[in-house]
C-alpha cells in the first residue's frame, strides 16, 4: 500500500507523457498483486485526482484535431482510452469483492465502487465523443449492468462522495447513470467540444431531475425505454423482450426546469445567474437548450 501511495505522490505531473507511462505501469501492477478490496480501493481513490489532471492535459493534444488523427495524436488517444479501461477493470474487481461480503455491510462501499465504474465508463465515452470516434462495442451494456447491479443491491440512491463532481452535497449511482444518458440524448457527436463540455456539466447537475421507473405489468411499454440488458442508451419498446430489464424515463421535472431556464434566457438573464455557468452566452445557451 505504501509503495503505491508513494508512486502516486511522485508522479511527474509537469511531464504528462511520462506521468501517463507511470500510471499505466501502476494499473498494470495492481493486476499482478493478490486482490484485497481495502488495499485496492484506497489506492484507486488516491489515483483519481492525478489521473484526471494527466488525462485532461494529454487530451489537449488530440481534441479538436482534424480526422483522421495524426500518428502522435492517435497514439495518445489510444493510450488514454486504454488507461480508462484499466481503471474500469480495477474498480470492477472491487465490485466482485464487495458483493461477496455480508449483505448488511456492503452498502456504502458497493455504492462507491459501482459509482466509480459508471463514472469511468463514462470517461471512456467522453474520450470517444470528443475525438468523433465510435464507442467500443459493449460499453453501454457495461454501464447498464453496473446500474442494474446497483438497483439489485438497493444502493442506486445511496449517497457517494465524489471530489471530482460539481455537486458538493454528493452524488449516487443513479445520478451518474442518468447524467451519461442525458449526454447521449444531446447527440454529442453533433456538438463542438465546447458545447460537449457544457452538456456534460448540465447533465451532471440536472440528472437529479430525472427518474427511472420499472414498467408495471399491466401498462403498455412506452415507445422509448432503457433496456438494462442491451448495448444501448435508449431503444424502442418493441425491440425489448424482457420487461424485467426495462425502465421508463420520467422527464417531467427536467422539462419544467428547462422551460423556466428558457424563459429567463428570453429575458436576457445572464447564464451565470441561473446556474448555466459563466463561460457561455445567452444566445449560445438558448441554442443548446
Amino acid at each position: 500500500l505504501q509503495c503505491g501511495l508513494d508512486l502516486l505522490a511522485c508522479l511527474p505531473l509537469a511531464n504528462p507523457p511520462e506521468a501517463l507511462e507511470r500510471l499505466e505501469q501502476f494499473f498494470d501492477s495492481l493486476v499482478q498483486v493478490p486482490f484485497d478490496t481495502d488495499f485496492y480501493l484506497e489506492l484507486l481513490e488516491q489515483s483519481r485526482v492525478p489521473l484526471c489532471f494527466v488525462t485532461e492535459e494529454l487530451a489537449r493534444r488530440y481534441i479538436g484535431k482534424p480526422l483522421p488523427l495524426g500518428e502522435s495524436e492517435a497514439g495518445f488517444f489510444r493510450r488514454v482510452s486504454a488507461l480508462w479501461k484499466k481503471v474500469l477493470f480495477a474498480y470492477s474487481r472491487c465490485v466482485r469483492g464487495e458483493t461477496a461480503r455480508k449483505p448488511e455491510v456492503i452498502h456504502e462501499r458497493l455504492a462507491l465502487v459501482l459509482h466509480r465504474c459508471i463514472y469511468y465508463a463514462g470517461m471512456l465515452m467522453v474520450e470517444h465523443h470528443r475525438t468523433r470516434h465510435e464507442l467500443p462495442p459493449g460499453l453501454w451494456k457495461a454501464v447498464n449492468s453496473y446500474y442494474e447491479c446497483a438497483e439489485t443491491y438497493a444502493v442506486h440512491l445511496f449517497p457517494v462522495i465524489d471530489s471530482l463532481a460539481s455537486q458538493e452535497e454528493g452524488t449516487h449511482c443513479s445520478a451518474a447513470f442518468l447524467s451519461l444518458l442525458l449526454t447521449e440524448l444531446a447527440s454529442p457527436y453533433s456538438l463542438s467540444t465546447r458545447n460537449q463540455n457544457l452538456v456534460r456539466r448540465w447533465s451532471e447537475r440536472w440528472s437529479y431531475l430525472l427518474s427511472l421507473q420499472e414498467i408495471p405489468e399491466e401498462s403498455l411499454v412506452p415507445e422509448c425505454v432503457i433496456d438494462l440488458r442491451q448495448d444501448a442508451a435508449l431503444c424502442t419498446g418493441n425491440e425489448s423482450l424482457q420487461r424485467i430489464s426495462l425502465r421508463q424515463l420520467d422527464t417531467t421535472q427536467l422539462a419544467q426546469h428547462l422551460e423556466k431556464l428558457n424563459e429567463e434566457l428570453r429575458k436576457k438573464t445572464p447564464p451565470a445567474e441561473i446556474g448555466l455557468g459563466e463561460d457561455c452566452s445567452v444566445d449560445q445557451c438558448r441554442r443548446l437548450l
